[in-house]
């Protein structure tokens, strides 16, 4: 990956990578990442709400996942305070 050069902020005070597809805007002396929100609206930072959202998605399924493997344990203890158990030493 070749190095990005940003152009002079007094020439274009907007620029997208080529290779990356971003667009970097230059506000208040700094070069931002221009973000989008799924409403359209520009947030100031460099948020990646993709990343997040499928990070949220793996949390919420992991979270499922156990409370039904609580769930199954649960039943199984019922099952065996119903049983005879021998233990032989």
């Amino acid at each position: 990956m070749a190095p990005f050069q940003f152009p002079d902020p007094n020439v274009a005070t907007t620029v997208v990578n080529s290779e990356t597809g971003e667009t970097w805007v230059y506000v208040d002396g700094v070069w931002e990442v221009k973000i989008e929100d799924d409403d359209g609206v520009v947030i100031g930072d460099d948020i990646d709400f993709t990343h997040i959202n499928n990070q949220l998605e793996q949390l919420t399924a992991a979270v499922t996942s156990l409370q039904t493997s609580i769930i199954e344990m649960n039943s199984r203890v019922s099952t065996l305070e119903g049983d005879t158990v021998l233990i032989i030493e």
